[in-house]
């Protein structure tokens, strides 16, 4: 808004803010609802899976806890 309206060389009135601001408005909303769109069309699995990620984190842990268990050890 502040963009559009600082190029204009008069001082703007309150019904071109009010369009500006509209305009501004409706630009989000389409990028928000095309964003929306494309999650929904996306096919491709998450790049965050909870359940494998805290099998993968315990699995290391327990690999660590056997190595410097072993090697405490020695």
């Amino acid at each position: 808004c502040i963009k559009k309206l600082a190029g204009e060389r008069y001082f703007p009135r309150l019904h071109d803010m009010d369009e500006a601001v509209h305009d501004a408005q409706k630009r989000l909303l389409l990028a928000r609802r095309r964003t929306q769109e494309h999650r929904a069309d996306c096919h491709e699995p998450d790049l965050f899976d909870l359940v494998n990620s805290k099998r993968r984190v315990r699995e290391l842990i327990e690999h660590l806890e056997k190595k410097f268990t072993l090697a405490a050890g020695q």
